[in-house]
This record gives C-alpha cells, structure tokens and sequence, in this order.
C-alpha cells in the first residue's frame, strides 16, 4: 500500500515519485465510489512533497486533468506531525481542496475555500446526507445559493451525490454524502 511509501522519515520531494505513482494507480483501480485513505501518522512531510504527492491527483479527481477519476475520493489522515506543511500548501494550491481526519475529531477541509463553502461541508458531514433544501432551512439561503454550495463541494470531490428524488412542484431533489 502507499504506507510503504510514505515513511516517517522526513518525507521530501524527492520521494514523492513513487507515492504519487502508487496513489493514481490505486485511485485508477478502484471502483467508483471509493474513498482512498492517505495515512500520514508519524510522517513529517515537506511542503513541495504535500504538492508533489496530492497536486495532481486531486486535480484529476476534482476533473481538471482527466474526468476518469471522477467519483473516487482521497481523505487525509492523521496529519497532524505535518499539519504546517500540507496546511500552507493546500491552502497556497488554487483548487485544491481536500479533506482531512484527526483520529476520533469530526473531517475537516484543507485547502483553500471560502468560509461558507467549509460552514456548509461541516454540516454535511453532520448527517448522512443533504439536500439545498436543507441548507436553505439551515442558513436562510435560496434554493439556488444551495444549490450552488454543493455543487462546488461536489466538484471539489468532497461531497458526492447518492441519489434524486422528484420534488411535489415536479422537479429534481439531489441527496449528496459527505466524504469523510
């Protein structure tokens, strides 16, 4: 697995060349829906190896590169021995946007991304799944601001649609998962 390349010697850019191999072959591999875990306990990892290791794999996730990762997630996990490295670099990454778990605390997103988009992952990730018209019971916004809110977590491949509904006035209702 990437374990094996990903050591808790100070992991450098140098090394990032196999893991970032190992990390689209998987995400290539797995069936729509998985979500691939980056495990980083004990890793010290330097800021041009967090971008190297995730840059273009998030990107070809989130459809920037190739649309054929679509519908297969990455979560990081505990990152917290290189919070400072892989914080500053997704956060100096346009687009870049990707979720993280601390052990037992609740995901959190890591990159940068405007504070209602993270308000509205926080809740998503509170429940099973979400709909825009529960956001808009929830923040006071339009159907449409809702509606907007998780498709650019959706495109940001932190949330994923699971299902639709028809609605009483004959419309579509999507029901989104947050990855977690």
């Amino acid at each position: 697995m990437l374990s094996s390349h990903v050591h808790s010697a100070p992991f450098l850019e140098d090394d990032v060349r196999e893991a970032e191999a190992l990390l689209l072959q998987l995400l290539e591999n797995a069936p729509f829906g998985t979500t691939v875990r980056v495990d980083l306990e004990g890793v010290r990892i330097a800021s041009a190896a967090v971008r190297g290791l995730l840059r273009r794999p998030l990107r070809r996730l989130q459809g920037g590169e190739q649309a054929e990762l679509r519908d297969r997630y990455i979560v990081l996990d505990n990152v917290s021995d290189s919070w400072h490295s892989v914080d500053v670099t997704m956060r100096s990454e346009d687009a870049i946007v990707a979720v993280h778990r601390q052990l037992h605390d609740p995901a959190q997103l890591l990159g940068k991304t405007d504070p209602a988009v993270r308000e509205t992952y926080d809740f998503a990730s509170s429940r099973d799944a979400v709909t825009a018209n529960m956001l808009t019971k929830q923040f006071g916004l339009s159907i449409a601001a809702a509606s907007n809110r998780l498709a650019t977590l959706a495109r940001h491949g932190v949330i994923r649609k699971i299902d639709q509904r028809s609605t009483a006035s004959g419309g579509r209702e999507y029901v989104f998962h947050a990855i977690t």
